[in-house]
């Protein structure tokens, strides 16, 4: 644990608006004395400074060497009239302005003022030195800047007027100057502000989130590096804070939530847990449902002199090993175990100390039982008496397990055990495992190396001295021996391993060989079923150009002999003959056009191009009139019975492609049974379905045609010289598709077939 920083010295009444001690390190920034420089040529020309930006850019060599002339405008921000001394920021940045002349009139807190100079360094940035300032009028505060208190460190934004959020943990007053020790991101800062009352704190501030700005003041050390900064303000608006929250108030962090103590965070979480140690360097160690939990006591401002006005912190519970109790602390976010800041305790109950865990030395290295209460074994090597920090002593032990290195520290004000023990004594020590994490070690608490703060009445325990199988150099001698031996039977191992591995490669190349060859196989037959689907492609386009040609040149030749006996003969022929003819270029053009309409809607269907329109319809209407038309077009007497079984009302579909389907399949019907045989058009609803059904007593469908009577372009082998294209069952099949529905096709009992077509045509109820 670092030693708490000091506060700052008491105010003399004669600087009301900055401590001595930032008067005093404002005196370091000065740069020292040294002989006056050589006045630079008459001709040689000086560039001009006009920012705050130039003036901090300038290297120290070249400001000490060149004392280039600076000319900015800015607001004063923070006055120091006893040092003749201001903070002047600009736009660009903030600049130190040592005052030749100090105003008649001050320059208060945002005055607008242009500066006059030569840029100087100081111990850790460049000043304007010799400065005439002239006054141009006043504004106010330029809007605080919010930079990571990690980046002020580091001595960023030196001067600036910047903001920083975090909540207060200590204070004092001297005179009409509170000092505030704010936890800031995980960082201790301390701000300075005047024009508060005299002679009380306003301790009710305690614990408050608050927003404080001022001008940021680098701490550096003999070496001119950055180790810290502190926040001087201008009066009591430049501190903002919340009401303050009893951090015992709430309730302890559930298990739900454990995440939060390993985030950096500046509020406190309360922890229910029993104290393992209270260690005299203000660290306790609790045991709690989420693991180890080290806590840091809050550290109070040291008191600088008499006068200043400290907050006296209530005294906190003395602990004992195995105390309940509940802890408010801040959460670090350091790796191992979780770290609280700030921390402060409210004593439940007592109870038995808790007992160490028996661990190993490399479950100690790596870092799983950081800050946790264990035992192990290890053998002493050596022992010596240090001081620590505080200027008391300790007894550190040099103990050894297996091959690994440690200390195991005593408690203050102990120190090392007497009579010396001897070396390679074996000990069984109890103590708190401290890891220490080294960059890129996996693991939790990060791994790398520990020690054991000893803790308890009996923290050593002598077992005697130590076996040799335990001492270093037979310890290797042993191993050697049993690397040896191992080595020897790895080498059979390694042999009969290499024997398996061939034999296992031989059946793999096996497998992989059976594999090829039935990858070839499939690939013969893809490459066969290939090859016979270009055959029926080809076969296929033939039928299709031959069924075109076919249909086509019958009508084509009657159309033809037609007109040119009406266009040669028209005089010698009478009305009837005449009529026959118009009659024949009637019928012809008509199938023509009806296969051309079969080969366009198989098209549609075919490409996904076809519509679909679902509308209430009338099944019984739709089917009488779908006979009727039949029987008009065929010119015989209806050989088509229309047979509703049941209520067909509430129907809804397409009337378009239910034309399609059932003009096809009773045109075949028709086409394909006897003369003055009968078909049968039958429906009847079965829930949401229609289930029609077209019976014929015709010809039938041979067996060995079943299979494909819904390819394109093919016809029964019985259909004999009766014309047809072979496509309205194909129309029929994709209608049905994209209707959604099922068609099947089979013998009717004593000749003919029967076609039984399933759509959803109803409504699904309930």
């Amino acid at each position: 644990m670092p030693p708490p920083r000091p506060c700052p010295p008491a105010l003399p009444r004669s600087l009301p608006l900055l401590p001595t001690a930032l008067l005093l390190a404002a005196s370091i920034f000065q740069a020292p004395a040294q002989e006056p420089a050589a006045p630079p040529p008459a001709t040689a020309a000086r560039r001009e400074l006009t920012t705050a930006a130039q003036v901090l850019a300038l290297p120290r060599e070249e400001a000490l060497r060149r004392r280039l002339p600076v000319r900015l405008r800015g607001i004063v921000t923070l006055p120091m009239s006893s040092q003749r001394m201001a903070y002047v920021q600009d736009e660009t940045d903030a600049v130190i302005v040592q005052i030749s002349a100090w105003p008649a009139g001050g320059l208060p807190s945002g005055t607008l003022v242009e500066v006059r100079g030569t840029a100087d360094f100081a111990v850790f940035a460049p000043q304007v030195i010799k400065a005439e300032v002239t006054v141009t009028g006043s504004g106010p505060m330029p809007e605080p800047m919010a930079l990571p208190v990690a980046d002020m460190m580091r001595g960023r934004g030196f001067g600036r007027w910047v903001r920083i959020r975090g909540v207060i943990r200590d204070m004092h007053l001297d005179r009409d100057v509170l000092g505030l020790s704010v936890a800031a991101q995980g960082q201790r800062v301390f701000c300075l502000s005047t024009g508060f009352p005299e002679g009380r704190l306003p301790v009710e501030w305690l614990e408050s989130p608050v927003e404080v700005d001022g001008v940021c003041w680098t701490d550096v050390d003999a070496n001119r590096r950055p180790i810290g900064f502190h926040l001087v303000g201008i009066g009591p608006e430049c501190v903002r804070r919340q009401p303050a929250a009893d951090p015992f108030a709430g309730r302890p962090l559930p298990l739900t939530e454990e995440k939060r103590l390993r985030e950096a965070s500046d509020a406190r979480l309360l922890v229910r847990g029993r104290v393992v140690a209270d260690t005299q360097d203000g660290r306790v160690f609790l045991t709690t449902d989420f693991g180890p939990v080290q806590v840091r006591r809050a550290e109070p401002l040291l008191r600088a002199d008499a006068r200043v006005l400290r907050y006296e912190r209530p005294e906190q519970p003395a602990l004992e090993p195995g105390d309940e109790v509940e802890c408010a602390g801040a959460p670090q976010g350091a790796p191992g175990a979780p770290v609280l800041l700030d921390g402060e305790f409210r004593k439940l109950k007592s109870g038995p100390p808790p007992e160490p865990v028996a661990i190993s030395v490399p479950k100690a290295v790596s870092g799983t039982f950081d800050s946790a209460l264990v035992r192990l074994r290890a053998q002493v090597l050596s022992q010596e008496t240090l001081e620590d920090f505080s200027g008391g002593s300790r007894g550190v032990l040099n103990v050894q397990a297996g091959d690994t290195l440690f200390q195991a520290w005593l408690p203050p004000g102990e120190g090392a055990p007497q009579p010396p023990l001897a070396p390679r004594t074996l000990l069984e020590l109890t103590g708190i495992c401290l890891s220490h994490p080294r960059p890129g070690m996996a693991g939790e608490g990060g791994g790398g190396a520990f020690h054991l703060q000893l803790t308890g009445h009996t923290p050593l325990k002598s077992l005697g001295p130590a076996p040799l199988w335990m001492q270093p150099g037979l310890r290797r001698a042993l191993w050697a021996g049993a690397a040896v031996t191992a080595a020897g039977l790895g080498g059979v191992f390694f042999l009969s391993y290499l024997v398996k591995r061939r034999t296992r490669e031989l059946a793999a190349a096996n497998t992989c060989l059976s594999q090829e060859v039935e990858a070839r196989r499939r690939t013969q037959t893809e490459l066969d079923r290939a090859l016979q689907t270009e055959r029926e492609l080809v076969n296929l386009k033939s039928r299709f150009v031959s069924l075109v040609s076919h249909e086509f040149r019958t009508p084509l030749g009657i159309i033809m002999s037609a007109v040119e006996l009406l266009r040669h003969y028209t005089e010698r022929i009478n009305v009837g003959q005449r009529q026959e003819l118009l009659d024949d270029i009637h019928e012809s053009t008509r199938r023509m056009s009806g296969l051309m309409e079969q080969v366009l809607t198989l098209g549609r269907t075919e490409s996904g191009h076809a519509d679909f329109r679902r509308l209430p319809l009338d099944l019984d209407q739709l089917a009488a009139a779908l006979t009727a038309e039949l029987c008009a077009a065929l010119s015989v007497p209806c050989p088509v019975l229309w047979e509703p079984q049941g209520d067909l009302k509430g129907a809804e579909g397409d009337e378009t492609l239910l034309r399609h389907i059932f003009s096809n399949l009773l045109s075949n019907a028709v086409k394909y049974s006897a003369e003055g045989g009968t078909v049968l058009f039958s429906a009847v609803r079965e829930e949401s379905d229609a289930l029609f059904t077209v019976r014929d007593h015709g010809l039938g469908i041979p067996e060995s045609d079943l299979p494909r009577v819904f390819d394109a372009f093919h016809r029964g082998a019985n259909v004999g010289d009766i014309p047809g294209t072979g496509l309205g069952l194909v129309i029929v099949k994709r209608c049905v598709e994209l209707y959604g529905g099922e068609i099947s096709v089979a013998g009717a009992p004593g000749g003919g077939t029967v076609f039984t077509v399933r759509l959803p045509l109803f409504a699904a109820e309930g």
